[in-house]
């Protein structure tokens, strides 16, 4: 019998290792990583939830904040959501401030995550597809735009009665 209790713990605690907390996507660019992360499992009907963008830099690379300054271009996050579902502004973090060659501008180097409250329809789905294009201006001696496309799917879940809204 204990051997039975070692091994499903030991199965789930090994599952638990592998499976990510919530949905993600990666995409690897020259220089950058770019991932979208849900802060969900699922999908509530017209419950808002928190899509992040994560941007992890090479070494030595900056981007852009909301106002870059002098120069550079604000990052950007154009979403593609299903019919009903609406985005919310992103919530930049504090920022740095970078001078290069006499010009003054505002970002991120090493990694920065971008909070986007997506609010869904009220329309219960059986999965939704959530569609983000980042782009972005890098930075260390060059500049290179940067666009990275990613898609998470979440299964849609019906409220359930006693659910905190």
């Amino acid at each position: 019998m204990n051997h039975i209790l070692i091994l499903t713990l030991s199965c789930f605690v090994w599952l638990s290792a592998i499976m990510p907390a919530h949905a993600q996507t990666t995409q690897t660019l020259d220089h950058t990583e770019v991932t979208l992360i849900a802060n969900v499992d699922s999908i509530t009907p017209s419950e808002p939830f928190t899509i992040k963008t994560h941007i992890k830099l090479e070494e030595g690379w900056h981007t852009y904040t909301k106002d870059p300054g002098d120069s550079g271009i604000a990052t950007a996050i154009t979403w593609t959501l299903p019919e009903g579902y609406k985005a919310g502004e992103i919530q930049w973090p504090p920022h740095k401030t970078f001078n290069e060659a006499g010009l003054t501008t505002y970002g991120y180097d090493g990694e920065v995550t971008l909070p986007v409250t997506i609010t869904p329809s009220s329309k219960v789905d059986e999965s939704v597809e959530l569609k983000a294009k980042v782009s972005m201006l890098i930075c260390k001696e060059i500049c290179i735009p940067q666009v990275a496309n990613l898609s998470i799917t979440l299964p849609v879940r019906a409220a359930v009665a006693g659910d905190i809204t």
